[in-house]
């Protein structure tokens, strides 16, 4: 039986995400062992350039290069980049499962940005779905309790920019082909990095660390292209709550990696983000739908 359509897309997104859990840590694991995340950065989008570069070259010939909108996509593979600076950082300190449950507020955050950037009309169900999800984010955070850690903050703060990265690219998708945008973030990330590494980068230590350094990007860049796959085979209305998988792994890796799950006030806030987002997603799609059922009425 071969797969197609909406199964193939929700298994392609889940392999794509699951990638992203698995660099994410590489990326703790390079940092732990005294790598400066700006040289982490560079390896990551250094290893995404080669594979934006080869990948479109062996279909279409031409590099993807040239875009519709080339100063929005600079202006959002420069806003990636920065969050993936802030992600690497954060890694180091924080547990898997609690930075990836951090990371889960993206989709939150975009719903808030795609009012002023998209013009888009938020109902107050989305509004108080989006509020309780932050209440989620709170019981992560916990501040004012003995065991916060500043660096969740800045796990935040890679969430929001990441947010506003993926705001702007529903616009450039509507002018761009993917591979374009594939290959700037690529391009960005690569190059705004590449000066620092004449001040923090080091010879990788051991064989192991070079290997690391060479997946790290192979993984983020296949991750991204499984994505981009499955919004090809799927609506993305459809397939969202499966990227919640990228959670489920990161727990499985925490727990592989280093032996530890996690605790109960994690689960709880990761159970109310899971569950608002859900929802969130379940009024989009009806919006969607209704949508799709105008239209038609109105041609």
């Amino acid at each position: 039986m071969r797969l197609s359509g909406t199964p193939l897309a929700v298994l392609l997104l889940m392999a794509g995400v699951s990638m992203f859990a698995i660099q994410d840590t590489i990326a703790k694991l390079l940092g732990e062992a005294g790598y400066h995340p700006l040289q982490i950065v560079w390896a990551r989008y250094t290893s995404h350039l080669l594979i934006a570069t080869v990948v479109p070259f062996l279909h279409r010939g031409p590099l993807p290069w040239r875009s519709a909108r080339p100063g929005l996509q600079l202006g959002r593979s420069a806003l990636i980049a920065m969050a993936t600076v802030c992600a690497v950082t954060a890694l180091k300190y924080l547990p898997l499962a609690t930075a990836a449950t951090i990371a889960m507020t993206a989709p939150l955050f975009v719903t808030l940005f795609a009012i002023p950037v998209l013009g888009e009309r938020v109902g107050w169900r989305r509004l108080m779905a989006l509020a309780v999800g932050f209440c989620g984010v709170l019981l992560v955070l916990r501040p004012g309790v003995g065991e916060f850690d500043p660096m969740a903050l800045v796990m935040l703060a890679s969430a929001a920019i990441s947010a506003f990265y993926l705001t702007l690219t529903r616009i450039t998708s509507r002018v761009d082909p993917h591979e374009v945008s594939f290959f700037f973030t690529a391009v960005v990330g690569s190059v705004a990095s590449l000066p620092a590494m004449f001040f923090v980068a080091e010879i990788p230590a051991t064989g192991w660390h070079l290997a690391m350094f060479l997946l790290i990007g192979c993984f983020g860049g296949l991750g991204h292209l499984l994505v981009i796959m499955a919004h090809r085979h799927g609506p993305a209305a459809v397939i969202a709550p499966f990227t919640y998988t990228q959670l489920m792994v990161a727990v499985v890796l925490g727990w592989l990696v280093y032996d530890r799950l996690p605790d109960a006030f994690t689960w709880a806030g990761a159970a109310v983000l899971v569950g608002s987002g859900l929802y969130v997603w379940r009024r989009e799609w009806a919006r969607t739908r209704a949508e799709r059922r105008r239209i038609p009425a109105e041609s």
